[in-house]
């Protein structure tokens, strides 16, 4: 059996994009408990869920030449520190607004993920499969 080689940056990488998948969809299950407590329809918390894909798809394409430029482990520790900032908005968040504009910071910091994802395997193994 073969040894596998970047063990290390593979856990990173599951990490990396599990953080980003469990970030919204852990709230699914009390999106009804959220809408009670902020005081609005159940209907507008999905605002939330749209901020987050919007800026997280949007900033996959910022991700990518900045990394090109600067390396790969600067804008990971960015866009997991931009993650950390917008989580804890979201633990602060006292109305929908406050909770939607946190959700985006997230999805900002999170679009890394996707991008890294697939970037640093290509760096490590070239050639044909």
């Amino acid at each position: 059996m073969r040894k596998l080689e970047n063990f290390h940056l593979l856990v990173m990488l599951i990490l990396l994009v599990a953080v980003g998948q469990m970030a919204q969809t852990i709230y699914v299950p009390v999106i009804a408990d959220i809408a009670h407590d902020l005081s609005v329809r159940t209907g507008a918390v999905q605002r939330v869920m749209a901020a987050y894909l919007l800026t997280y798809g949007f900033s996959q394409l910022i991700y990518g030449p900045i990394s090109d430029r600067i390396g790969r482990r600067p804008v990971i520790l960015t866009g997991m520190m931009i993650f950390l900032v917008g989580a804890l908005g979201a633990l602060l968040s006292t109305n929908l607004t406050m909770l939607v504009a946190a959700s985006a910071i997230q999805g900002m910091g999170t679009g890394v993920a996707g991008v890294m994802a697939r970037t640093m395997p290509r760096d490590l193994y070239a050639g044909t499969a």
